[in-house]
This record gives structure tokens, C-alpha cells and sequence, in this order.
């Protein structure tokens, strides 16, 4: 599928792996939208640049800086840093009419793309800036908390923002100061489940 599309969603992983994207994605091209998703492979064997699925376009943005060059947080920082050029470049390229950030990395990604006029979703997959435990040690916290502001500016000049449970939508419109966002569960729809089927494991009898 070639541009322009509908839809342009960016997420800071390599997507295959991201079922909530996934997902989303395959929904909106079964309503009938052209879809396409932006990701990057940060860590692991590169995979495909651009792949179809479920009706879908995938773009993968590969850092020309490897792995095994700078392993651990600060490695995959740079890595994401290095590939943003690339990044904004791909996302540019959709031409969409709508863009998607799915987390905090998304919707500052696409203001680095310089998207302006068209309308941006912000997907808030989790609390982003209050993910450690208070006194938790991890190398890229007190790097990451100066961002924080940023946050609170690109949300309110968002669309719209969605989000995976009612606590966090009630967390996002108080600390943004933005109207509650919308929740869209990852969650199975058991309206649509086939019956249950009964398996073993371990020594152990399983329904799903």
C-alpha cells in the first residue's frame, strides 16, 4: 500500500510484538481506513523495512547504530536518538490525514516530525513518567522526568487522547489537565469468543 493514507501510527518498538497496535491497526483498515504504522527496531535481528498485514502497512526504521555497539537503556536511547531523522522522515511520508502517538515517545515523535495541521491522537498506554517505584533505579528515570512538561503541552494540543483503563483516564486528566480521555481496554470481547476449550498442561487441566 502506498501513501497517502488515512492513518499514521508511530510506535517505539518494532510492532510485531505489540498487540494493542496491532490490533487497533487491523480495526481500522476493516472500517475501511488505509492504515499505516511506523516502528522501530531498537534491539535484536533487524526485521522487514515495510510488510502488509491484516490490511495493513508496516514501516520498520532501522538505527544505523548496532546492538552489540552499545548494549543496555543508554545503547537503546541512542540507538532511538540516532534513528529520529529517519523516523520523522517515514512518518512524514505517509501523508495521513490523522496521526497516532501510542505512548508519551509517540506523541513527542510526531511533533518532532513536525506535524502541525493535521489532527494527532495521543494513546497512553500507561503512566508513562510514573512507571518506577519511588527509590527505583533505573539509569534513564531523572533524564526521562525533564520530559515531563512536554507531556502536559502536547496532550492538550491533541485531538483527542485514549487510554487502557479508567484509573489511569482519571490519573491523565488531572495531571494534564485535559477532559478525561476515552478507555479502550486491551481486552478480549467474550461476545465474540468461541466456546470454551479444555486442554492440559503440566499435569494440570486448562479451559480457555
Amino acid at each position: 500500500m502506498t501513501p497517502p493514507f488515512d492513518i499514521c501510527m508511530f510506535v517505539h518498538n518494532d510492532v510485531s510484538g505489540d498487540g494493542r497496535v496491532l490490533k487497533e491497526a487491523a480495526c481500522l483498515a476493516a472500517a475501511g481506513w488505509r492504515v499505516a504504522v511506523v516502528g522501530v527496531s531498537l534491539g535484536g535481528a533487524p526485521r522487514q523495512t515495510e510488510e502488509s498485514v491484516s490490511g495493513f502497512t508496516i514501516f520498520r526504521v532501522t538505527p544505523r547504530l548496532l546492538r552489540r555497539q552499545m548494549p543496555g537503556s543508554w545503547g537503546k536511547l541512542l540507538r532511538l536518538l540516532v534513528a529520529i531523522p529517519a523516523i520523522a522522515r517515514q512518518i512524514r511520508r505517509t501523508k495521513a490525514r490523522v496521526f497516532h502517538g501510542n505512548d508519551f515517545i509517540g506523541l513527542i515523535m510526531l511533533a518532532l516530525a513536525g506535524i502541525r495541521r493535521r489532527p494527532v491522537v495521543y494513546d497512553s498506554h500507561e503512566l508513562f513518567f510514573d512507571r518506577w517505584p519511588k527509590g527505583a533505579r533505573y539509569p534513564l528515570k531523572y533524564p526521562l522526568y525533564t520530559l515531563r512538561p512536554l507531556e502536559k503541552i502536547l496532550a492538550r494540543r491533541a485531538a483527542g487522547v485514549l487510554t487502557v483503563s479508567e484509573p489511569i483516564a482519571d490519573r491523565l486528566a488531572q495531571t494534564l489537565g485535559i477532559p478525561r480521555p476515552i478507555v479502550l481496554q486491551n481486552a478480549v470481547d467474550l461476545r465474540h469468543a468461541g466456546p470454551p476449550v479444555a486442554f492440559s498442561a503440566g499435569g494440570r487441566k486448562i479451559v480457555a
